[in-house]
């Protein structure tokens, strides 16, 4: 099965080249960046890139992926975040994944950049809401075929919530896997804003997510909460 490796972008100028430097060393079929509209030379970088397609469109990460994926060509789709850094075998651990046509949708192993109990404590809290539930974040990959992809009909338009919503839709129809294989996000969220107050603030907005509240208001709401904390 042919990989097209789907990354969303927005201001990444500094962690997208550690990724695309690791995307050369098992390179799949094909790459797109998807760009928001950076402002931070991001654009610029990826064109440095002769084998990374570029694709622009509005700010949104439900929408950046989606633009992508209808230029996409591969069989599997793997979405990554731009912060993120893949583990060795990652390609074959895709393809296994998703071999099995029961398998819905896929997903790493949620790991971090930073050591530490507060951090090791955050990942064993993922580990067991994935064993329990099911419910891998986008922030874990997200690998999906792409025929089922389009049967979903993509990622909802959603400002926030957009990775919980397709692995909600695709638990209706099979299996959500979940890899031993890492998947290494940047913990500069954390870093930035503190571990227990980033956390506190998730939850909350996913507590209210179950209880129906509005997407939209949602995203007012978490942007209100993080300036508050200055963790954005």
């Amino acid at each position: 099965m042919k990989i097209s490796l789907i990354i969303a972008c927005y201001n990444e100028a500094q962690a997208l080249p550690l990724l695309l430097q690791e995307v050369q060393k098992e390179p799949p079929f094909e790459v797109l960046v998807a760009d928001g509209g950076s402002e931070d030379g991001s654009q610029s970088l990826v064109e440095g890139y002769p084998d990374v397609q570029l694709v622009t469109c509005p700010k949104g990460r439900a929408r950046q992926f989606n633009e992508a994926a209808q230029r996409a060509r591969g069989d599997l789709l793997v979405f990554l975040h731009a912060d993120s850094r893949l583990s060795p075998g990652w390609a074959a651990e895709a393809r296994r994944l998703m071999g099995n046509p029961k398998n819905q949708l896929g997903a790493y192993r949620f790991k971090t950049d930073q050591q530490g109990l507060g951090m090791s404590l955050l990942a064993w809290g993922v580990r067991l809401r994935c064993w329990l539930f099911h419910l891998p974040y986008g922030d874990q990959g997200l690998i999906l075929r792409r025929t089922d992809f389009n049967a979903l009909g993509g990622f909802g338009d959603m400002p926030l919530l957009d990775d919980l919503d397709l692995v909600q839709r695709a638990k209706q129809r099979g299996r959500v896997v979940l890899s031993a294989l890492p998947l290494i996000t940047s913990a500069r969220r954390w870093r930035k804003g503190g571990l227990w107050q980033v956390t506190w603030i998730n939850q909350k907005v996913l507590w209210l997510y179950w209880l129906g509240k509005d997407p939209k208001e949602l995203k007012e709401l978490y942007q209100s909460m993080a300036d508050k904390e200055k963790t954005i």
